[in-house]
């Protein structure tokens, strides 16, 4: 679902998770927020501190090599110093810090200028929830 944001500039999607972990494929409803023929970027954001931004390929298996390679990653790091009270989601926040909850995206005659495979995920480490997309058009 995509909403209007503060500004004329900005729209909302908001984006519903199931599970723990989970890599929502969100570049159609981003595409759909683009004007026929426009031109520019869109800077697309996730405000929250255990989501992250990515760009990959929808394909199932690497969806799930994405978690095995980032839970065994981060299992090698524990104890977290801020787990507990304090940051109950502390290798969601970790996996934010490394993956990134922000992009650039170029915008030519009216389609996001992606590679032939590439699509844009919305990942969740410490679902589920109902969050949000910032996205920002920039002409």
């Amino acid at each position: 679902m995509c909403e209007k944001g503060e500004t004329e500039m900005e729209r909302i999607l908001q984006v519903k998770t199931a599970k723990l972990y989970e890599a929502v494929d969100i570049t159609d409803q981003i595409e759909g927020m683009i004007e026929e023929g426009e031109e520019g970027f869109l800077f697309v954001m996730a405000p929250h501190t255990s989501a992250a931004l990515l760009m990959g390929m929808n394909l199932p298996a690497a969806i799930a090599d994405n978690e095995r390679v980032t839970q065994t990653m981060f299992a090698c790091a524990r104890p977290y110093l801020h787990a507990g009270k304090d940051g109950p989601n502390a290798e969601g926040h970790m996996y934010s810090w490394l993956h990134g909850n922000e992009m650039i995206l170029p915008i030519e005659k009216g389609k996001l200028k992606l590679g032939k495979l590439q699509r844009i995920f919305f990942v969740e480490t410490s679902g589920p929830r109902n969050r949000k997309v910032r996205v920002f058009n920039i002409k």
